[in-house]
């Protein structure tokens, strides 16, 4: 029976070990995405300058 309870808390460190990977993941895009968004809006406000 230890076993069984060893082998399900292993599997659940490892789902959450990579869902917490994937979140890092997503936030890292989505701090690109908005550093992208930044810059694209900051090329097309120098355009409309001109």
């Amino acid at each position: 029976m230890i076993y069984l309870f060893s082998a399900y808390t292993v599997a659940w460190l490892i789902i959450f070990s990579y869902l917490f990977l994937l979140f890092r993941r997503e936030n890292k895009i989505r701090e690109q995405l908005h550093f992208i968004e930044h810059c694209l809006q900051e090329k097309k406000n120098r355009k409309m300058v001109r």
